[in-house]
């Protein structure tokens, strides 16, 4: 069983903080970016939107929120100060805030954002379901939750996936424990359909689902009920 002990999925993460960008990048085959962009393009922002980009990481999707017209600003949270620190450094937009919390107890108040977004990280948490009730509690009554991840695609894509990024991270991380966890992680995750019926016991309908790289990556749209 795979040790989720929140001190140990953060200290591999500031772990993983210096090398972060160029790893996804590689693992990704340079596509991790594009993902994130047509991940945030399936969010409706046609209102002033108060949005929460959780496991922010170093940045990257509460940049692209910022870009949009009808942001109003941007809460990224993230319990890795490592991480945090390379996101101020690389944010473009005064509308971002980063700031160090725990999804599963969100530092805000009820029915707050608009819009909230989660990208690689829901399956690092121990209860995910607290987390996803957190998310319903801050989301305001027709807010939106973008969720994106790295999910078991077909058997052979899969096993190909698998030792690739192994390989990777041997050659370029030096340290390719992290990466045996995120295989592992990846392979006894949810399926995306699966997830979608756990997310909606919990006050959300899906409305879009998105798949790339033969059904690796999957990126789900839910409106809170």
């Amino acid at each position: 069983m795979l040790d989720k002990n929140a001190d140990t999925i953060k200290n591999m993460f500031n772990e993983l903080a210096p090398k972060y960008d160029r790893m996804n990048t590689l693992i990704s085959f340079c596509l991790h970016k594009v993902i994130k962009q047509k991940s945030v393009n399936l969010i409706p922002i046609s209102l002033q939107s108060k949005c929460l980009d959780l496991c922010c990481g170093t940045g990257d999707i509460a940049d692209m929120l910022a870009q949009k017209n009808n942001v109003e600003n941007v809460l990224g949270l993230d319990f890795s100060t490592k991480m945090l620190e390379i996101a101020n450094h690389k944010k473009h937009s005064k509308k971002i805030t980063f700031q160090e919390g725990d999804c599963t107890n969100i530092p805000c108040k009820d029915e707050y954002f608009n819009i909230c977004t989660m990208a690689f990280g829901l399956r690092n948490i121990q209860d995910y379901e607290k987390a996803i009730s957190e998310i319903n509690r801050v989301l305001c009554q027709g807010g939106y939750f973008m969720h994106l991840d790295i999910f078991k695609g077909n058997k052979f894509i899969n096993w190909i996936f698998d030792k690739t990024a192994y390989l990777l991270a041997y050659i370029f991380s030096k340290n390719p424990n992290s990466y045996k966890y995120l295989i592992k992680s990846k392979n006894d995750f949810f399926s995306p359909d699966e997830l979608i019926i756990e997310v909606e016991k919990l006050g959300f309908c899906c409305t879009k689902k998105r798949t790339w790289l033969f059904g690796m990556i999957s990126a789900q749209l839910y409106c809170k009920k």
